[in-house]
């Protein structure tokens, strides 16, 4: 039987620094302020030091035999970022906020309901904005412009992301015959997801087929089908096994293929759906196999295909649109679903991705304020001499980005409330040890020493520390209510 599916997004901010005369910085001077930006926002947020001492390396789920065997890839181990502790930490929310190479990283709280990690993901934009004000006011003599945008690329062949996390039982990776069934099942569904929760992008990049437009941010720069890369020979499905949880029970599925998104609903069928399909994965209730012959050069292709009309030739001989292959998927969720209930937002999500693909046949544009890719193809069709401007704008993450202005003006659509989302700055959701390490955080303060995903360092006086564990990421009904009744949260 599937186990909950516990999830959580990883968002790398685009940071942009600009002269006074509007030239981008680079190099030290650029990464300088970055440093200075997630430093002093951490020191003001008195934010706990991420402790990364479980995190000496990052290995492969499978060796690199298995891999060879199965899909002629490479995998390898990487040491683990090499992050300052003054760069790295946790806040009062549950989230971890660090700096991460060269960008501002928000990892959000670990949520089991789609909306409670939609509200989450809106939360880190906020959070995003409150530290470049606080920069911006300690450091009002600078004349340099940062500009935040929720992206993934920067226009000029540098690509980050936005990863979704997600729990799955460990057993659908300790055999190779079930870590194959895993990924024949949850590659297409990967290629042809971004129909629903593709970003939207002008032009290409990576030296990828020329366009005007296309659906994802991220398919230009996906190169192999699998690796334990993030960064460079980036895989559509990513190895790293780094579970920050009971090794023994859990698989942390780093999914690197998923755009940053603005949209509510687009978010919320992001995280809904692929829990869903995970689910069946883990149930082993799909049958046919629906992956591309070449998966790599499908996900390109699929990007470009506005209309739907391109064919993908699979390993089974048929041959299928994009939107073909993701309605399987959505008509496969929906039979899963009778008899594997799991909660109302899950059946929401299969009945709104269904109705919306049906539209997006006939019209996309009338999936506008739905769907990212949508959204912004619409509004660079306004004024295509300046297309690249409006998707940027459209992205930026200010008061008076273009997001948010449809939002005041209603045409955006909505699932979850302003309140929701500025509540989501200070506390976690209940039903996960989140809500466990913000309430130690927001009570204990100064005496919580160290902080990891998966546990809590707490001084209790000079000579003693105690710990507390937080391996299961669902909260311990046990746990929860010992530790609320001596903190009186």
């Amino acid at each position: 039987m599937a186990i909950s599916k516990v999830c959580g997004i990883e968002n790398e901010f685009g940071f942009s620094v600009l002269d006074q005369g509007g030239n981008q910085l680079l190099g030290d001077e650029y990464r300088e302020i970055l440093r200075s930006f997630v430093k002093e926002f951490l020191k003001y947020q008195k934010a706990v030091r991420h402790d990364k001492s479980k995190e000496a390396r990052r290995t492969s789920v499978i060796t690199l035999e298995d891999v060879a065997g199965l899909f002629k890839e490479t995998a390898h181990d990487v040491l683990a970022d090499n992050i300052g502790p003054e760069l790295d930490g946790f806040l009062g929310n549950g989230a971890r906020f660090y700096m991460d190479v060269d960008h501002p990283e928000y990892s959000t709280p670990e949520c089991l309901n789609p909306l409670d990690l939609v509200v989450h993901d809106k939360a880190s934009e906020l959070v995003m904005m409150d530290a470049l004000r606080l920069y911006l006011n300690q450091l009002a003599s600078r004349k340099d412009r940062i500009v935040l945008h929720k992206n993934n690329s920067d226009g000029a062949g540098k690509s980050y992301g936005s990863h979704l996390n997600i729990l799955l039982s460990r057993d659908l990776v300790s055999e190779k015959d079930n870590f194959l069934y895993l990924l024949q099942h949850y590659l297409p569904f990967q290629i042809s997801r971004i129909i629903l929760t593709g970003g939207g992008k002008v032009g290409s990049e990576n030296d990828r087929p020329s366009c005007a437009f296309q659906l994802s941010q991220r398919a230009d720069f996906f190169e192999r089908l699998v690796a334990i890369n993030t960064m460079e020979s980036r895989p559509i499905f990513n190895l790293r096994d780094e579970p920050h949880a009971t090794a023994k029970k859990y698989f942390r599925l780093h999914d690197i293929s998923t755009d940053a998104l603005m949209c509510e609903y687009a978010d919320f069928l992001r995280i809904a759906l692929t829990q869903v399909v995970l689910a069946m994965i883990e149930d082993r209730f799909l049958e046919e196999v629906l992956l591309p012959k070449k998966p790599v050069e499908a996900i390109i292709k699929i990007s470009r295909d506005l209309r739907f009309k391109e064919m993908i030739d699979l390993e089974g001989g048929q041959r299928m649109t994009g939107l073909e292959i993701l309605r399987k998927y959505l008509l496969a969720a929906g039979k899963y679903l009778n008899v594997h209930p799991m909660t109302d937002q899950h059946t929401q999500a299969v009945a709104k991705a269904l109705e919306l693909s049906e539209i997006l046949e006939k019209d996309p544009m009338k999936t506008f304020g739905y769907l990212d890719w949508t959204t912004t193809w619409a509004l660079t069709k306004l004024q295509p001499d300046a297309a690249l401007g409006f998707s940027k704008l459209f992205r930026k993450v200010a008061s008076d980005g273009l997001y948010y202005e449809l939002v005041k003006s209603g045409k955006i659509k909505r699932l979850v409330t302003d309140e929701q989302i500025l509540a989501a700055k200070f506390d976690a959701p209940a039903n996960t040890r989140a809500f466990l390490r913000s309430g130690l955080l927001k009570k204990l303060g100064d005496r919580v020493v160290e902080v990891d995903w998966s546990g809590i360092k707490i001084r209790v006086n000079d000579s003693v520390d105690i710990s507390v564990d937080l391996m299961d990421p669902v909260l311990d009904n046990s746990t929860a209510v010992v530790l609320q009744s001596i903190l009186g949260l």
